[in-house]
This record gives C-alpha cells, structure tokens and sequence, in this order.
C-alpha cells in the first residue's frame, strides 16, 4: 500500500532515514504519548502474526483476546492508542480496491477449490493463500469499545491515511501503520511514522533493568562499561508482545516526512508528486508507466530515486533564463515539466492527448495527499462540534455525503426536518463506529461493498443469494431517511444543505501545503516561492472541487418517483464486477410488512426516527422472525439466530421456488448444521488438531459469514447497533466445522434452539447419512456387456476393437 516502492527504499536507506525511539512504563503523573494506529492495517498484522486458521471462518473470539491484550501492554507503555480506521472508499480508488479483492480474495479462492483436499490443507498452503476472515472488523470494533476510555475510536471521514496524519498533528503524537504513505502526508506537529514490523519488545524475566527515565518518558541510554552492567534483557521483534517475564521497554523505528525529504533533496511540498510520479493506490487508472518513465530492470528504489531527479532537475531550471520566459506558479507547472522529463523514453505511439491525460491523473493523484486547513483554536482542541473530531461541519466531508440536496417546492419542504434529524443521528452512530463505512459508501458513491470471503468459483455468490434481499431493505432505509445519489448524467440541479451549523466564513475548499523546514532566505529570493500554497492552486487550476458527488447531485421533485439505483461489487465468477440494484420504494415494503398497525409508528417518517421498539419490529419482520421466542432473546444471541434463519429460510425458498433443481435442494441445511452454527458461538477449550475442510462446510460458513454482514448493514440503518449487535466476536470458525465432521451432535440451548426452528420446520433438509468405504464400492456401476459375447480386458486391444464394441 501507499507509493509503488517507498516501503522498500525506506527498508534500504533505513541508517539515514529513521531514527530510533523507546518507551517504558510511565507513572500515572506522566502523560501518556499519543499514538494513531492504522486500524485496518492493525487488523491484517494481527490475524497474521497470529498464526489463527481463516479457512474455517475465522477464530474471532482467540482474534478479539490478542487485540486487547496487545492494546494493554501498549497502554502499559505509557502510550495513548487512537484507533482510525478508513471511511467509505474515494472514487479514485475503486479500480485499487477491485484489484485486490481480485488478487487477495477471489484468486486465492479459485485455487483453494482446484487444490485436492490433502494439499491445501498443508500449512505452507494456507500460509501462501491466506484470506483475512470477513467479520475482523466487527470484532475488533467490539474488543475496542470493551475497553472504555483507555482508547479512542475515530472513523476517518474517507481515506485514513490524511485522517490519520492530522489527528496525529493535532495531538503531537506518532502513527503506527504498514503504509508509506505516513512519509509522505505531512502536518505541523506530526512525530513520524512507525512500521508495525519495526517494533521491538524489550522483555526481562527476573523484573525490570535498573534504568533511569527522563521527564518526557523516554529511556536513557548507557554505554556498557565497568559502572553499567548491562542485565540483558530479552528482545521480541514484532507487533505482538511477548508472553513470558515483564515488558521492559519497546522500540521503534521512526521515519518522518522532513527526512525523506532532505534526503531526496526536495522541498516537503513535493514529496506528494514524486509519489503520484511513481505510482501510488489513486494511479490505477493510469496508464502504466513502468515501461514508458522507467526502464523494466530498473528497481524500485531506483524509480524513487528518478523522480526525485527529475522534479529536482525541474526546480533547479527555475533560474534560467530559458525560464524566466515561462516560469513555475505551481505545483501544476512543475508536474507537467517532470512528466515531460520522464517521458524521454516514451514509446513512439504516445500522443498528446495521452500525456495530457497521464498529468491528470498525476494531478488527481497529488491532490489525495493535501491535508485541509486547521481550524482556529487550540491545537490540541478535538470535537469541537459532535460531528467531526477535527473539522467544522462546513468542512467535513462526511457531512457533505450526507447532505442531500432538496428542491425548495412543498413535498421537500415536508420531508426537510426529517432528513436533517436522520442525518445527525446517522453522523452520531458512524462518529462511534455503529454505523458501517460501507453504508457511507452507497451515500457518496451509490456504490456498495460486501464482503467477500472463501467461497466456490462455481457456485452463485453468497453475497447475491444470501446477503442482497436484506441489503435492498437497507437501501430503501436509506433513501427514505437521507436520499442516495442519482446515477450518473440526471441533469444537476441547485441544492441546499441544512440542519447544521458551522462557520461560514471558513473555507471548506482551502488546503495548506505539506509544512517545510523554516528558512531564513527572503521570500523574494526564494526560487521556489511560486510553490507556496501550490496544492490549492492546484486544486483550482485543474478545475476539481470537494463536493461530494452525493451533495452535487440532483434530486426530483417527486420523491416517490425517484429511480435511484446502487451499483453493488460483488463476485460474478472469477472477477469481481459491478451489478446494479434498484432500489425499492420503502412505504411500499412497509406496508407489505403490516403498516401502521404492526409497527405502531408513523409510516410518513423515515424509520430511523421511529422508537425503538418500532424500528425492531421492522427489523425482524424483514427477516421473517418476529415471533415471540425470537423476542426472547437476548441482544448477544439475537443476531447469530437471525443469521441462520435468514440463510435457511432462502435456501429452502431457491430449492422450491423458479429456476429449483438438483443443485439448489442439495444446499438446504439440515438440523444438525444448524446446530453446530449456533454451538460455534459457545465458549469451548481450543485443541490443536485441525478438522478436515470439505467443500460443502466451506460454503455453508461463506453462507452464513454473508448473512450476518447483511444483517449487520440492516441493523445500522434502523440504528439497532446496540440492540442488535453482531455476535461475531463469540465466533468460532474451527468449532464449527469440528461440529460439522463430527459424528456426534453439537449440545445448544433449549431457548436459543426452538427460536432457530420456530416457523422453519419444512425448511430443513433430511440429515445426510455417511457412505461407508464398503457401501461405495458396492454402490459402483458394474460394466455393461453385450449378451453373447465375452468380456474382455481393454488393455491389449486397439481402439478398433473397442469402438466395435460400443458399436454392437
């Protein structure tokens, strides 16, 4: 992730590029320094370095204990841990997130099920072809909050990466990811970045080194010598801490913007376009430029090394007079003459209008690194306002997203004080993680992202089968309460944002360059001032602005008769394509669910601002389970019962329904899978032999993975995080397909199982009875003979012969 290359050139030149900090146990007087985690990247590092199986579904319960306790013992090192993690996913990035989810989900799916059973059930298989487990993210939301105030929790408002950088400068604190990006971004007040892999656990067994700690925490160094013994301690690389003596220290590696930048020997302004120049996670849709900047054998370092040369080389002409006939005014001049730079090995059929587009991608890709304006106050002053942590309500994005813009006739002005309440409360649920990203993502780009998992190629995805008839009542949810954007080429049309104050007079569209080193040189002197506030000129000059395509578009003046539509990504055989899904019109669906006398609400309301008790009954009437023993559950043991009623009731409905066959009654669960579903969320004693992975329990926990991801994005919509809660973090993987092969039935509660079958009795398969090795040979079909001749072995004959045979 982050710049094609960086991570590596940091790697090689780390003696002149990083320095080394330590951190020890604190008194409770001291304070804590703070530090931004990368949440994603966390999670992947962590499920990885755990050595926990994810063919099975995932160890969540094993996966929400290691994140905890690492939490602790970095609080035990006098750290402050903000967790950031990403928001709905920018337009420039969906081509990225397409290729990865083709590379690191569906690739290593289709070789999982054209692999023989003894193979990829090997270590180093599953090591090479790993998949991170779909519910990770729920369960480290879930271990996070169980820690209360030790931590906080932020969504970035899109991209993490500049979220993270200015939340880290405001706070004067470190970032700790797997993304050189973090050299890149830059902000006053930002310490620098750490790798995940660049921690070191300094352990000792019989107590703590005598060492001496400064007032900002640190340790001091001292030089071994007669006075100073050393005692020795034990050294654990990696992101976990160790589990054996006491944590004495923790090291890390420290790379900052600023020394990148002196190493390159280019201003930190610029830092943003040798990193657009070499290709970043925003250049998908860029025409490769491996082979038209950079020669094939060149390495990656050396590419990095190019650019920089070539933006330098750019900068040291400023002077010239050849120059001072055309000189540079901005960044937007110096990336069309580093282009140009670049393209002297240009192939000959390169046009204009291919470099013209190949520097506005440059461009588009430079402008995800600039960081907005900070607000006045203090530098240390988080929510200011309940909506954003860092920004006024006039400058955050996430607000734009959700400001749909209406048109001032009588039906709008109607239908305005709703929107407006259901956007605060939407914006309150995301600030705290219980309203999902992926929602977001349908309000800003009208696109939608489930979750893929291990699944077969050959089979109809899950996603589509299993999670989208819930996910369409979402939709409808969020149309009615807040508005989707129209699809693309509606004519725009005037549109106003309400409900929210802010400052007016802030500028939403100003951005600050990347903060350079002080210099005592004039400004007037300075051959590189033009570059000063470049980024938003750059903004301006290549005509682009920060409205959210879901603020810029157009509603009807009949909402009723608005066709709006989502484009969902899901897998369609073995690529990942867009699909598009229309979205229903939601007081028809209510009414086909019971209307006003079921809910006890008022249907002309949007359903996140009916009571509670109302937005549950919807809930569980779209999942046909609104009965009372469902009821009775408790908010841990709602959502597992919810998932596998969903997952039986459609699979028996496909096997009965238009298109039934062989196939589609051959998926229908039977009761003893169901048991063993539920019996995966008790807590049992984890024992080292692994139960053998069939195709069919493969696909039934990609099954029932897909269902509790949809229901999770349901209950999000009708703001039941709390009521509902994804039981995820009680998961486990293994269990479940131990209960699967195992020959003896799962125990699960009574309660719990008469609510799982309540209603669903014809919907359950006949149990499948094991074959003997006996009962398979003899069920073999003899081979067929002609009467009256004799049988004869093939082996020896022609093929003559044989064809004379099938012919008589």
């Amino acid at each position: 992730m982050g710049v094609h290359g960086l991570t590596t050139y940091l790697r090689e030149n780390k003696r002149h590029l990083s320095r080394s900090v330590q951190f020890s146990p604190q008194s409770e007087a001291k304070v804590p320094v703070p530090l931004i985690i990368d949440g994603w990247s966390l999670i992947y590092a962590l499920y990885d370095e755990s050595r926990q199986p994810w063919a099975f579904g995932g160890e969540y319960a094993l996966f929400h204990d290691d994140l905890q306790r690492l939490t602790r013992a970095w609080l035990s090192m006098g750290l402050k841990p903000y967790f950031v993690f990403d928001g709905p996913y920018p337009p420039l990035k969906h081509k990225t997130q397409i290729a990865r989810a083709h590379q690191s989900i569906i690739q290593p799916s289709i070789l999982f099920f054209r692999t023989s059973s003894t193979s990829r059930s090997t270590a180093r298989f599953m090591r090479e072809n790993a998949i991170l487990p779909p519910l990770c993210y729920t369960t480290t939301l879930t271990a996070l909050r169980d820690l209360g105030d030790e931590v906080e929790l932020h969504i970035a408002d899109e991209e993490g990466d500049p979220y993270m950088v200015e939340l880290a400068a405001r706070v004067g604190g470190y970032v700790l990811g797997q993304d050189s990006d973090f050299v890149v971004l830059n902000a006053e007040g930002y310490a620098g970045y750490i790798p995940m892999d660049e921690m070191l656990w300094m352990t000792s067994v019989n107590g703590p080194a005598n060492q001496s700690t400064s007032d900002d925490g640190f340790v001091v160094a001292r030089p071994k010598g007669r006075g100073n013994k050393a005692s020795g301690p034990d050294a654990t690389l990696g992101l976990f801490p160790p589990t054996f003596g006491t944590i004495v220290s923790l090291q890390c590696s420290v790379y900052s913007p600023k020394a990148l930048s002196a190493h390159l020997r280019l201003p930190l302004s610029l830092l943003p376009v040798v990193g657009a120049l070499v290709g970043n996670d925003y250049t998908a849709e860029r025409r490769p430029v491996n082979n038209i900047f950079f020669d094939r054998e060149t390495t990656s370092a050396q590419r990095i090394a190019r650019a920089a040369m070539a933006v330098s080389s750019v900068l040291a002409s400023a002077n010239t007079l050849k120059r001072q006939k055309r000189p540079l005014n901005s960044i937007m001049d110096v990336i069309e003459e580093s282009v140009d730079v670049l393209l002297v090995r240009a192939p000959p059929n390169f046009t204009t209008g291919e470099r013209a587009t190949l520097i506005e991608k440059t461009v588009e890709a430079t402008l995800q690194y600039a960081i907005p304006s900070r607000a006045s106050g203090p530098e240390t002053d988080l929510w200011r306002t309940p909506f954003c942590a860092l920004h006024l309500p006039a400058a955050c994005p996430l607000v734009q997203y959700m400001s749909f813009p209406l048109d001032n006739d009588v039906e709008d002005e109607e239908i305005r004080p709703f929107r407006t309440s259901v956007r605060q409360k939407y914006i309150s649920a995301y600030r705290c993680g219980q309203l999902s990203p992926r929602i977001v993502d349908a309000l800003h780009t009208a696109t939608a992202w489930p979750r893929q998992f291990l699944e077969n190629p050959d089979l109809e995805c899950v996603a589509r089968s299993i999670g989208r008839p819930l996910r369409e009542y979402a939709y409808a949810i969020i149309e009615a309460g807040v508005g989707l954007p129209l699809p693309k080429g509606d004519d725009d049309e005037d549109g106003t944002v309400d409900g929210l104050e802010g400052d007016s007079d802030s500028d939403s569209d100003e951005l600050i360059d990347v903060v350079e080193e002080d210099s005592e040189t004039d400004e007037a002197e300075d051959p590189l001032a033009p570059l000063h506030g470049a980024l938003q000129k750059l903004r301006l000059d290549s005509g682009m602005t920060t409205d959210s395509s879901a603020a810029s578009q157009a509603t009807s003046a009949n909402v009723s008769a608005r066709r709006v539509t989502v484009i969902e990504y899901i897998r369609r055989g073995t690529r990942l394509a867009d699909e598009q899904v229309a979205v229903p019109y939601l007081p028809r669906l209510i009414a086909s669910l019971g209307g006003e006398d079921v809910f006890h609400a008022d249907i002309s309301r949007p359903p996140a601002l009916w009571h509670e008790d109302s937005r549950l009954t919807l809930f569980l009437r779209i999942v046909d389970s609104d009965n009372a023993k469902v009821r009775a559950l408790s908010s841990v043991e709602l959502s597992p019962v919810l998932a596998l009623r969903h997952v039986v009731r459609s699979l028996a409905k496909r096997a009965s329904g238009v298109g039934a066959s062989r196939e589609r009654e051959a998926e229908r669960w039977t009761h003893k899978e169901a048991r063993a579903f539920l019996a995966a969320f008790a807590s049992q004693a984890q024992g080292d032999a692994y139960p053998d992975i069939t195709n069919r329990n493969v696909q039934l926990t990609a099954q029932v993975c897909a269902s509790m991801d949809a229901l999770e994005i349901l209950a999000h919509t009708l703001l039941l995080a709390e009521r509902a809660p994804s039981g995820a973090h009680l998961f486990s993987g293994k269990h479940f397909h131990a209960a699967l092969v195992s020959s003896e039935g799962p125990e699960v509660p009574g309660h719990i199982w008469d609510a799982a079958c309540e209603g669903l009795e014809g919907s359950f398969a006949p149990e499948r009875e094991k074959k003997s090795k006996k009962e398979k040979k003899n069920a073999r079909p003899s081979a067929s003979t002609v009467p009256g001749k004799k049988v004869a072995s093939a082996q020896g004959r022609s093929v003559f012969a044989l064809l004379g045979d099938a012919e008589a």
